[in-house]
């Protein structure tokens, strides 16, 4: 996927269906691709899981702060099924990408701009794995729970924009793509891939020494 197709489709669903459930169309396969050169690893949508399982066993998916809270992708060992999950190395939560086009300007209103809103929800999903907050333009790759607070500076959080600032709007700003757009886009992939790569790491690795213990 070139940066140019997925810039249109993002475009394409936020002017016909601006709904959160159906950037699916945008996320999956974009995921599928910056990760298809990992092993053990596939991408599993979980947004709309909750409507459809009333099982405990779905609480390793779950906020362990807030059991209510789901997010809205995992990233998984291949071993992961619907009706046997496994903790996911990676959650990600997804929020409708505020922007728009005003006067032939883009205006964009960032999302940890946005994070009072969903401030526990961030909290709970990233208490026990990381987690991957993102609008489809801003990426935040928090590796800790801690890393919470920090969202509304950005301070020491990994951070991917594809658009830079030109011009304050209020909580917003007007904004334009980078000019370095298409090694932006890849760069992207390429933070995902090693975000979830690290995790998984770090999780195998613990689990080896769990079972030294024993």
């Amino acid at each position: 996927m070139t940066f140019d197709e997925y810039w249109n489709l993002l475009w394409n669903i936020k002017t016909d269906s601006d709904v959160e459930q159906y950037y699916d169309e945008l996320l999956r396969p974009f995921f599928k691709e910056a990760i298809q050169e990992t092993k053990n690893v596939k991408v599993i949508p979980t947004f709309d899981t909750r409507n459809h399982t009333k099982s405990n066993k779905y609480e390793c998916i779950t906020g362990s702060v807030d059991k209510l809270v789901w997010p809205d992708y995992i990233f998984v060992p291949n071993q992961y099924t619907h009706d046997t999950p496994v903790p996911p190395y990676i959650k990600v939560e997804f929020k409708t990408p505020q922007i728009t086009s005003k006067n032939g300007q883009l205006l964009y209103f960032p999302i940890n701009k946005l994070s009072d809103k969903f401030y526990y929800e961030i909290l709970s999903e990233s208490s026990e794995v990381p987690l991957i907050l993102t609008d489809g333009i801003t990426w935040l790759f928090l590796r800790k729970s801690t890393d919470v607070d920090k969202i509304k500076s950005l301070e020491d959080i990994k951070t991917i924009s594809l658009i830079v600032k030109k011009q304050k709007y209020y909580n917003g700003y007007y904004a334009v793509l980078s000019q370095q757009i298409d090694k932006i886009f890849s760069s992207l992939k390429e933070e995902i891939k090693s975000f979830i790569t690290q995790s998984k790491h770090y999780k195998e690795l613990n689990s080896d020494l769990t079972e030294q213990e024993k």
